[in-house]
């Protein structure tokens, strides 16, 4: 199931070792925390929800997801323009 969503799964015991300290007395296990991971089907749906024209966009010029990737940094702050 974890490779048809995109993901690469390997488990070793960094989670007992550095989860927050209130994460382990509530039990956290490492589904817990893949649950809280947004795949990009479900960040388009949000989109989509929020502007439902962005389907018709995507229908008429027949886009689709292909493929996740993640930056290495994050993205810098856009700056304001000046008035």
């Amino acid at each position: 199931m974890m490779q048809s969503l995109g993901m690469e799964v390997q488990l070793f015991d960094y989670l007992e070792k550095h989860a927050p300290l209130q994460d382990q007395q509530a039990g956290y296990d490492i589904a817990d925390y893949l649950l809280q991971i947004k795949t990009q089907t479900s960040v388009l749906k949000d989109f989509i929800r929020q502007n439902p024209h962005l389907q018709l966009l995507i229908n008429k010029l027949g886009l689709r997801v292909v493929k996740e990737q993640r930056l290495a940094q994050p993205l810098p702050q856009k700056r304001r323009p000046h008035r």
